[in-house]
């Protein structure tokens, strides 16, 4: 049995369904040098136990980033990593976010 998921498709039980949006966020930083920062973006529709792949085409030289997870409703954790000697202030960025929902069936 299936469930009538986003764009009006039938999925099978356990299947995902992919949405995509962009989020405007400023990253309370910096980022400490040879260290990590963990940061929470604003994500309306993402809940908790949707995954998610994050990335930001103009973020700075020199970090990195990876979606961790979501623990409350509209809100996904990010970490931060910089690898350099000093460290580093984010600016605001558009972050592109993929989420991936599990549809459940009834």
């Amino acid at each position: 049995m299936g469930e009538v998921g986003l764009a009006g498709r039938v999925a099978p039980s356990g299947a995902r369904t992919q949405l995509n949006q962009d989020v405007t966020a400023d990253v309370v930083g910096p980022v400490p040098a040879n260290g990590s920062l963990d940061a929470v973006l604003a994500v309306p529709g993402i809940s908790p136990g949707d995954r998610a792949v994050v990335c930001c085409p103009t973020l700075e030289a020199d970090l990195t980033m990876q979606a961790l997870g979501c623990t409350t409703a509209d809100q996904l954790i990010v970490r931060f990593g910089n690898a350099t000697a000093a460290p580093i202030e984010p600016a605001s960025h558009v972050y592109q976010v993929t989420m991936f929902k599990l549809i459940r069936t009834l």
